[in-house]
């Protein structure tokens, strides 16, 4: 059942977004059932938490965006960037019903351990570089090509170029953490989804491309190529 508190907080939103949160709200009504199902109740507050941590977040870009506080540094952006990855609300979504996972792995993500914060990272240098000449007309928006350049003072095409070597960086770090994490938890299924959520972010924004907006022009041949033509052989 939704929470009387939480519905009653319902009042302090516009109409168009009520409808939003109330099935935001069934959404984790419906996890903490099968959370509970699988005797894993304990993941319900972590989930819950990191959806918070995802709109706070949003709502900064939001008050970055509308003039409300001062424009970001690029560190500033990256730091919030972490958060607006989702990797973690994605990730504390899946507990509840990967088997292996447990309550120490929950631990292990409020640890922000490195491979997760290398395919965050991953994520959003390759979804900045795709999608930066789109974003660039949207005004005041905070984006992480224009953060860098006001703080570096370099050109668009030296700030492009440094988030190419920024995501290089990032996969050298998930591969290390990879090869070298003893922990059991890095060979489970939620540090195989880790490393499917950067590989996910390489194949949309390949070659600087945003195949998440256009999907019909750069994501649909990899489809087509994958699970219609027959490969010849």
């Amino acid at each position: 059942m939704v929470s009387e508190v939480d519905v009653n907080e319902i009042y302090r939103l516009p109409d168009y977004m009520k409808i939003v949160y109330k099935f935001l709200l069934s959404i984790y009504d419906d996890y903490e059932i099968e959370a509970s199902k699988q005797g894993k109740s304990y993941a319900v507050c972590y989930a819950k938490e990191t959806v918070k941590q995802l709109c706070k977040a949003f709502n900064r870009v939001l008050r970055w965006a509308t003039g409300q506080v001062q424009m970001p540094t690029f560190d500033e952006y990256i730091a919030n960037m972490m958060l607006t990855s989702c990797i973690y609300v994605i990730l504390s979504s899946t507990i509840s019903v990967v088997k292996s996972a447990s309550k120490e792995t929950i631990d292990w993500l409020i640890g922000e351990p490195k491979i997760v914060e290398a395919a965050a990272k991953i994520g959003r240098y390759l979804n900045d570089l795709g999608s930066y000449q789109r974003e660039n007309k949207g005004g005041n928006i905070p984006i992480a090509v224009r953060c860098y350049i006001e703080q570096y003072g370099v050109l668009k095409e030296d700030a492009l170029d440094k988030f190419v070597e920024l995501a290089e960086d990032a996969w050298k770090d998930l591969n290390t953490e990879w090869i070298t994490e003893t922990s059991i938890l890095a060979r489970d299924i939620v540090a195989e989804q880790v490393l499917s959520y950067a590989r996910v972010a390489k194949v949309t924004y390949e070659n600087r491309q945003d195949g998440l907006t256009n999907p019909e022009k750069y994501m649909a041949p990899q489809l087509v190529a994958l699970f219609v033509d027959p490969i010849l052989i």
